[in-house]
């Protein structure tokens, strides 16, 4: 009863973050169409729309998962259905971490050093790119290089787990923690130079 209370109210989160997410595209729309010479409103659209991938999986795969107590798409969570949720949710959040570093940069770029031509729509497209590029390299290193470290949704725990049932050596925590200690440093190194 109360992991399918927690379902409920997880979609309910999820959903309005969606609606949230989705009515803040068109003032930035609106915005970006009258000029955006920082580009600051297009990379607010990415990082957005990248949210929202996220939200999707929470609403469509994991919140029935813990109302249903049970792999809606599998039955087991190393599954193709499970896994592929896992990942895009995974790619997602890696993805995001490095557009994090991408509006910092612009940020300091831009209201430190006032080097507002760093940024072009090309350049932001092609970090964009970079950075999803690398967010999927990512997940192809943790299902076929590292096995053993395969990100999972685990409605029991409401949340990630990385299952290990053979005891291997899990480098996770050797891939994983320094790429999210440094951009937390770059960050907030950064948002320190702007204030």
């Amino acid at each position: 009863m109360f992991k399918t209370a927690v379902g409920y109210f997880f979609l309910q989160l999820s959903i309005f973050g969606l609606v949230i997410n989705f009515g803040a595209l068109f003032p930035l729309r609106k915005i970006m169409r009258k000029g955006d010479p920082h580009c600051v409103y297009f990379i607010a659209i990415v990082t957005i729309l990248n949210d929202m991938i996220n939200l999707v999986v929470n609403c469509c795969y994991f919140a029935p998962t813990i109302i249903a107590s049970n792999y809606i798409l599998a039955d087991t969570p190393d599954a193709f259905g499970p896994l592929l949720m896992a990942s895009i949710a995974h790619f997602s959040w890696n993805n995001g971490i490095f557009l994090m570093i991408l509006m910092v940069f612009n940020r300091v770029m831009c209201l430190v050093f006032e080097k507002k031509e760093v940024f072009t729509k090309q350049r932001i497209i092609g970090f964009c790119v970079l950075s999803a590029i690398l967010s999927g390299a990512k997940i192809l290193l943790d299902i076929f290089v590292l096995p053993c470290c395969v990100v999972l949704m685990d409605f029991e725990k409401f949340g990630f787990s990385i299952p290990n049932p053979n005891n291997q050596t899990d480098w996770s925590d050797r891939i994983d923690s320094p790429i999210e200690i440094s951009v937390f440093a770059i960050t907030l190194i950064c948002y320190i130079i702007v204030s």
